[in-house]
This record gives structure tokens, sequence and C-alpha cells, in this order.
């Protein structure tokens, strides 16, 4: 298994750990628009500041241990995060459109 497989396979698992919250825990999402804009801010936020410094912090200490603490610890959670914000923006525009 290559490196595409695995970066594949951790998507695909955060995304089904997304769906899983949304639909286990209907109440967190943010009921506003302004709300999951918020949101949306603070993923992409996370997405382009936190991850990379804190992969870089911990993939330079050349561990696997601390490598997959990034990857698991820091990527896994922003897209997982990512991935919710998105379910949540599609809910916000289908309960638009079906007005």
């Amino acid at each position: 298994m290559n490196v595409s497989w695995v970066v594949m396979l951790i998507c695909v698992g955060a995304a089904a750990i997304a769906l899983w919250i949304d639909v286990r825990f209907p109440g967190i999402a943010p009921r506003a628009l302004l709300g999951v804009a918020i949101h949306a801010a603070l993923a992409i936020g996370a997405g382009q500041l936190l991850v990379p410094a804190g992969m870089n912090a911990l993939v330079e200490a050349d561990s696997a241990v601390l490598t997959l603490v990034a990857v698991f610890g820091i990527a896994f959670p922003a897209l997982m995060y990512a991935f919710l914000v998105a379910v949540w923006t599609v809910k916000r525009a289908q309960g638009f459109l079906l007005r």
C-alpha cells in the first residue's frame, strides 16, 4: 500500500466520523448561517495555520511515534472538523433551497 492509499483512507475515515457525529449529535450543529460561517473560518484557519505548524514540529523530530501523533492527533481531527463543517454547510444550503 502506498502513501496515496493511506491518505485516501484517512480522509474517508475522517469523513465517516464527521457524518457519524452529525447524525449522533444533531444538536451541536449551528442554527444560524453566521455560526456555520464562523465554524468554516475556524476550520480553514486550523487547516492553514495550526496543522502545518504542528505537523512540521512533530515530523521533524524523526520519530515514528511523533509522526503518528502528528497525523492522528493534529491532522486527522482538523480534517474531521473540516468535513463536519462541510456537512453543516450543505445542510444549511439545503434549508435555504427548500424554503
